[in-house]
């Protein structure tokens, strides 16, 4: 007696882009690396990185580091796409700097990160204040 089977192959499934910052820039990765028809180790190639960590990143389990943000840049074409300062660092929230620096980083400590978004917001206070600032000489350009 023969006996046929069948099973269903589930659909690949990415991370939920929608559930945070790191899964999103994962996916958005992810994309643009199918649509240029190159394959995880194609992408890593030249970098010194290797596949397991573009993985990561893709997965939204690590952020992405500048060396290999300008890599990835090159070999996609994206020009400066994948840069992780997108805003300026005395613009940024306070939100946004600990997500950037959390997952810019490989592995850094909590307190570490803390310190790094006190001292950006401290810097950033400069901003909000009301400043007599010398005038400068006349060029006699009008």
């Amino acid at each position: 007696m023969c006996v046929l089977r069948w099973w269903v192959v589930p659909a690949k499934k990415g991370p939920d882009a929608s559930t945070s910052v790191p899964c999103f820039y994962g996916a958005e990765l992810r994309f643009k690396r199918e649509q240029a028809g190159l394959k995880l180790e194609q992408l890593v190639e030249g970098s010194f990185r290797g596949i397991s960590f573009l993985s990561q990143i893709e997965r939204g389990e690590r952020g992405m580091p500048m060396d290999f943000a300008r890599h990835a840049d090159e070999r996609l074409g994206t020009d400066g796409e994948w840069a992780p300062d997108l805003i300026p660092g005395l613009l940024q929230t306070e939100a946004y700097m600990r997500v950037l620096m959390q997952y810019a980083d490989s592995s850094p400590a909590l307190e570490e990160i803390e310190q790094r978004v006190r001292a950006r917001l401290k810097r950033a206070e400069l901003w909000g204040r009301d400043h007599d600032l010398p005038r400068c000489a006349s060029t006699g350009v009008d």
